[in-house]
């Protein structure tokens, strides 16, 4: 297991959230740490207020019955074994955290596959769901508001991912016509995994 925290330069702004990793059996195609770090830094700081840290792990790092234990999403009960990645709120008196399962985020659970070599296609699989857990603690703590949770955080990962993606990717904007089909097919592949 291992921890990285990068501290920012000015005092008065809440610090950037450890980002730990914890793979059992698995190891991610890309440096997941250095790549989330570059994601974490583009969120406003005010955003990240209270968030502990970013654990970045995978599926058989937790136990059996922790994988088919349920949490709830839009009403309904889902397996944790079938999540991407979960919010942890702040409760009795622990602070906020995020947990990513990096095998289920990024479709590679029977080993790494060619568009993960492709970085802003892994960018934007990661970015997907850690901004979308993001967005949770953003709804929770900075901004709440009285909608579905789930909408509420996507709405935060659209808004996070765009401005990290325009910031990495300027030339992104003008190709996402082109792209469009690639991705929509990209998303079909990886669902029948």
């Amino acid at each position: 297991m291992s921890t990285v925290s990068a501290e920012p330069t000015d005092a008065a702004a809440p610090r950037l959230p450890k980002l730990i990793t914890n793979f059992t059996g698995y190891t991610p195609s890309f440096d997941v740490t250095s790549v989330a770090s570059r994601m974490i830094a583009s969120v406003p700081r005010n955003y990240l207020y209270g968030l502990d840290s970013v654990v970045f792990t995978n599926m058989y790092s937790l136990s059996h019955k922790r994988r088919t234990s349920t949490t709830r999403s839009r009403k309904r009960k889902v397996r944790i074994g079938n999540a991407a990645g979960l919010y942890h709120g702040k409760w009795q008196g622990k602070p906020a955290w995020i947990e990513v399962f990096v095998d289920q985020t990024m479709g590679d659970r029977n080993g790494p596959h060619w568009y993960l070599r492709v970085p802003v296609v892994r960018d934007i699989l990661l970015s997907s769901v850690l901004f979308h857990e993001i967005g949770h603690h953003v709804h929770a703590t900075a901004q709440p508001e009285f909608r579905e949770k789930e909408d509420v955080a996507d709405k935060w990962k659209s808004k996070l991912q765009r401005r990290y993606l325009r910031g990495r990717y300027p030339w992104l904007i003008k190709a996402a016509p082109l792209l469009a089909p690639l991705l929509k097919w990209l998303s079909k592949v990886m669902g029948e995994d």
